[in-house]
C-alpha cells in the first residue's frame, strides 16, 4: 500500500490491527501526553512499523505511528501473520528476529537519552539518518531529542559555524 503524509497508521490507545513493513518513507513513532506531542522515533529505512505482539495480543498501542512522507509498506492483518506462521516455520524465527531488533531499539534510545547530550544525538541521527535531517520538520527532531526548537536551531548553527571537518563529536 502506499500512503500519503500524514497518514496515521496506527492510534495511541486503539487497538493494533496491523503489521506494517516500509519499503519506503519516513514514518514517526508518537505519543501525546497531557497534551504535548512527544515524538518517540522517526525511522527512515526498511524497518517493521509495528509489533507482532500488539497484533496477536489485542493490546491498545500506548503510541501512534504516522506517514511525514509518502510511505510504502507491505501490510499485514492478524490473520494474515498467523497464516504465515502457521504455514512458514521460519516465519517464527523471523517474529523473534523483529522482537530482538524493537528490542536492541528501545535499548538504544535509553541509553542515548540518558547517556548522550541532545547534540550528540543529533550528530548521531545526521550520521544514521541524513534523509530524515534533510526532509522531517524541525519541530520533530527537536521533540526526538527532547529539545526545544531554539536549542535545535542553536545546535544547528554551531554546526555551520564549525565547518564539515569537524562535524561529529561522536568520532
Amino acid at each position: 500500500m502506499v500512503f500519503p503524509p500524514h497518514t496515521v497508521l496506527m492510534e495511541q490507545g486503539k487497538l493494533v490491527k496491523k503489521m506494517y513493513f516500509m519499503i519506503k518513507g519516513i514514518a514517526r513513532l508518537f505519543r501525546v501526553q497531557d497534551g504535548v506531542d512527544h515524538t518517540l522515533g522517526i525511522e527512515s529505512t526498511n524497518y517493521f512499523l509495528s509489533t507482532p505482539l500488539l497484533l496477536q495480543n489485542g493490546q491498545e498501542s500506548t503510541c501512534a505511528l504516522e506517514s511525514l512522507s509518502e510511505m510504502e509498506v507491505l501490510v499485514w492483518d492478524l490473520t494474515s501473520v498467523m497464516l504465515l506462521k502457521e504455514e512458514i516455520p521460519r516465519m517464527i524465527a523471523m517474529e523473534m528476529a523483529i522482537m530482538d531488533r524493537l528490542l536492541n531499539w528501545l535499548q538504544d534510545n535509553q541509553v542515548e537519552s540518558r547517556c548522550m547530550t541532545a547534540e550528540e544525538r543529533y550528530y548521531k541521527l545526521m550520521e544514521s539518518q541524513p534523509k530524515v535531517i534533510q526532509s522531517v520538520p524541525q519541530k520533530y527532531i527537536a521533540s526526538l531529542l527532547g529539545i526545544h526548537q531554539d536549542s535545535l536551531s542553536r545546535i544547528r548553527k554551531g554546526l555551520g559555524q564549525r565547518g564539515s571537518d569537524q562535524i561529529s563529536p561522536l568520532k
